[in-house]
C-alpha cells in the first residue's frame, strides 16, 4: 500500500505544473508553466519565475487546447493528491483513535467506534484503479459527515457526588425573536446559554480552521499545550492538547444571562475533538436553520 502512495506522489510532481508551449496569435512562442485560468485571463510562470496575465484571446487555438488540457491534468493530479493524504491521515487516524477510544466515555465510545471502522474500511477498499479510489473516499466523506451531522454533541464535566465524568449536552441554535445564535450548555432549569452574533460566530468557524492546524502540530510533535482562543460573544475557549491521553480537548466556557438561563450563569466543560467537530458541523449549516426560522415567521404572519 506504500508503493501505491509513494507512485501517486510521483505523478502528482510530473504533472502539476511542467512547462508548455504557448503561442500568440503572431506566432511568438515562450515555453513557461501554468499557474491559474481566471475567466478569460490565464496566468502563465516564466523560467526566470516571473509571472504573467495575458487574455486568452491573444494566443492561438493549439495553445488554449494545450492549456485547458494541462490545467485539467492539474486539477485531476490535486484531487488525487488530496484523496492519498486522506489515505495517510486515516491510517493515522485509526491508530491514535483506537488508544483514545479507552479514554472515552458514554455514547462517544461507540460513535469513536465506528468511525474507526469506516477509516479502517477506507484503508482496506483504497486499491486498484484511480477510480476505485475516489469512490471510496466519497464513501467515508459520506458516512463521515452523516455522523458528524447528527450526533448528539456532549461535553464532559466532572461530578463531585458521582466522582467522575459525566455526560452534558451541548446545542447550537438560534433565537425565534432575534438576530443571535446561541451555545446551550445542559437541559432544564440546570443549563446555561449564552448568545453569540453573526460576526463572532463568523470569528469563531475562521479560528476553527487555525485551531484544526494547532491539533494536527499537537498530534505530530506530542505536545503539551494550552492557549486561550478567545472570547465569541458569551463563549471563550481555551485549547488544551494533552500527550497523555492523545486527546484534543477545549474547554467551552458559556456565560451571562439570556432568555433561556436558568439556575446556572456559568458552567465549563471539556469537549474533545470529535463532539468540537460535531458542533462546528452544525455551525456550519447556520444558513439552513435562518432559512427555516424566516419560513417559521413567514407562516405565522398568515395565520395572523
Amino acid at each position: 500500500m506504500k508503493y501505491v502512495i509513494s507512485t501517486i506522489i510521483l505523478l502528482v510532481a510530473a504533472t502539476d505544473g511542467a512547462p508548455i508551449a504557448l503561442v500568440d496569435m503572431k506566432g511568438r512562442s515562450v515555453s513557461a508553466e501554468i499557474v491559474a485560468q481566471q475567466g478569460d485571463s490565464v496566468t502563465f510562470r516564466r523560467d526566470d519565475g516571473k509571472e504573467y496575465t495575458v487574455p486568452l484571446s491573444t494566443l492561438n487555438d493549439a495553445t488554449k487546447l494545450a492549456i485547458a488540457k494541462d490545467l485539467e491534468s492539474q486539477n485531476a493530479a490535486k484531487e488525487v493528491q488530496g484523496i492519498s493524504k486522506d489515505y495517510e491521515m486515516a491510517v493515522s487516524n485509526v491508530l491514535r483513535a483506537k488508544r483514545s477510544i479507552k479514554y472515552f466515555i458514554g455514547s462517544d465510545i461507540e460513535v469513536a467506534k465506528k468511525v474507526v471502522q469506516l477509516q479502517e474500511s477506507f484503508i482496506s477498499e483504497y486499491v486498484g484503479s484511480e477510480s476505485a479510489r475516489k469512490a471510496a473516499h466519497e464513501k467515508l466523506a459520506r458516512a463521515v459527515k452523516s455522523i458528524y451531522e447528527s450526533k448528539p454533541v456532549v461535553g464532559y464535566k466532572y461530578n463531585e457526588i458521582l466522582k467522575k465524568q459525566i455526560e452534558m449536552p451541548i446545542t447550537f441554535n438560534l433565537y425565534e425573536d432575534a438576530d443571535l445564535y446561541y451555545i446551550k450548555i445542559g437541559d432544564g432549569d440546570f443549563s446555561t446559554i449564552a448568545s453569540i452574533s453573526p460576526k463572532q460566530l463568523l470569528n469563531l468557524t475562521e479560528m476553527h480552521i487555525k485551531m484544526t492546524e494547532w491539533i494536527e502540530q499537537c498530534i505530530a510533535d506530542k505536545m503539551d499545550v494550552r492557549k486561550d482562543v478567545g472570547q465569541f460573544g458569551g463563549i471563550s475557549i481555551e485549547f488544551i492538547s494533552s500527550d497523555s491521553s492523545d486527546n484534543i480537548y477545549l474547554l467551552l466556557t458559556a456565560n451571562g444571562q439570556f432568555a433561556g438561563d436558568r439556575l446556572l450563569e456559568k458552567q465549563v466543560v471539556s469537549i474533545n475533538l470529535l463532539n468540537w467537530t460535531c458542533l462546528i458541523t452544525r455551525i456550519a449549516k447556520v444558513k439552513e436553520l435562518n432559512d427555516a426560522r424566516d419560513k417559521r415567521r413567514a407562516n405565522a404572519e398568515k395565520l395572523k
